[in-house]
Order: structure tokens, then C-alpha cells, then sequence
């Protein structure tokens, strides 16, 4: 399964949380929750050093799995 994570484009590195990559394995997920923000498949990460999108803490409220329908304008 690939993950995809979110890329820093000013800072050039992963975009992290307590030094884990934020990580989806839906590409196109990610883009929605992200827009703006570049999304790129993160190869052979290990699982350790990711933390998955719906474990982040401002994604407490996110029901899983995602029901783009439940968001405003979209």
C-alpha cells in the first residue's frame, strides 16, 4: 500500500507533527482535507515515522471513512 504525505514546497521537507509525516493512503483524500498543499508519495517510509491523517488531533472531529458530502461547498 503506498502512503502519500504532505511536502513542505518553502521548507522542502515532510510536514510533520511531533516529528511524524502527516500521511493519508488516499492520495486524493489528502488533497481535499489539504488544498494547497502538495501531496507526494512517501516510497519506503516506515509506518513508525507517519502519522496518519486521521489519528492527527485536529481531525477529531473527521468521520472516517472521509464523506466529502459532510463538508461545506463541496
Amino acid at each position: 500500500m503506498t502512503l502519500y504525505g504532505l511536502w513542505g514546497e518553502h521548507s522542502s521537507t515532510w510536514l510533520t507533527l511531533n516529528g511524524r509525516i502527516i500521511a493519508h493512503t488516499d492520495r486524493a483524500e489528502l488533497e481535499f482535507l489539504c488544498p494547497g498543499t502538495s501531496v507526494k508519495a512517501l516510497g519506503g517510509t516506515p509506518w513508525g515515522e507517519v502519522l496518519m491523517i486521521r489519528d492527527h488531533p485536529d481531525m477529531a472531529a473527521v468521520t472516517w471513512p472521509l464523506d466529502r458530502r459532510r463538508f461545506r461547498g463541496c
